[in-house]
This record gives structure tokens, sequence and C-alpha cells, in this order.
């Protein structure tokens, strides 16, 4: 874990903890002067799509992630995102079937848990008791849900 604090520009981190100020300056300086980093359209894309999950547009989001599926299907991070949309634009009966297929691959992950039990509770589902003290066990900040 970087210390604090850490100076970023543009993305990308020029300095982590205490420094002194003519460092810093000079690092500014490197760091303005040089070209920007082309950031891959797929991660402006997932971002984006981060985004419109933020502002309650699951819709959108689960849109943004479609043409992402073929050359990452099974990357975690895209496949809790779409589990996430899917949840939200409640499309209940597939977010439980990626959030299974999730913890099937990752039974460790508190997060998970904490959104399948949210969404079996949606559903009725009895077995949402079940994940939502799991999420709980594994991390206390869950325990109000």
């Amino acid at each position: 874990m970087p210390e604090s604090p850490t100076y970023v520009i543009n993305d990308t981190i020029i300095a982590v903890g205490d420094q002194p100020s003519e460092e810093l300056a000079e690092r500014f300086r490197a760091t303005l002067a040089a070209p920007p980093a082309v950031v891959p359209d797929e991660v402006r894309r997932l971002r984006a799509a981060r985004t419109l999950l933020e502002q309650r547009d699951p819709h959108g989001c689960l849109y943004l992630l479609q043409p992402l599926r073929p050359d990452y299907d099974g990357v975690r991070g895209l496949e809790t995102l779409t589990a996430r949309a899917l949840a939200a634009s409640a499309s209940l009966a597939p977010a439980r079937a990626k959030l299974e297929e999730l913890l099937a691959a990752h039974p460790d992950d508190a997060y998970l848990q904490l959104l399948l039990g949210k969404t079996l509770k949606r559903m009725r589902d009895p077995l949402a008791d079940k994940h939502l003290a799991l999420a709980a066990a594994m991390n206390p900040e869950y325990l109000d849900f």
C-alpha cells in the first residue's frame, strides 16, 4: 500500500510519500512535458461504464460493456461490473447466475457474497440471509445489510 501523500498526474503516479518541494517540482515539469499516455479504448469504455452505473444508468453500463464481452469474458472486474449492472437494472435472475458463477471461482470475495445476498433478498429467496451473513462475517462493514 503506497504511503501518503501520493501525487498523480494524468493517471500516472509521479511520487509517493513526503518529497522535497524541488524534487516534486522537477517531477511535475518532467511529467507535464512528456506526451500523455495513451489510454486503451477498452479501459476508457470500462471506466465510462462504471461511471454510468454510479450515475444510476445500469442499462447504459451494460450497453458499453457488451462490445468487451467476446475478448474479455471471464475477467473478474468486467464480470463483477456486469453483475452489478444486471442487479441494478432489476435483471435479477441473470444477476444471480452471474454472481453464482463468480462466487464459484472466488468464494472468499465478501463483496460478491454481499451482492448475491442483496440480489436474493430482492428475489425473496431464503438463501439471501446465508450470503448476507457470510459477507458480514468476512467484512464487518457489511453488517448493516
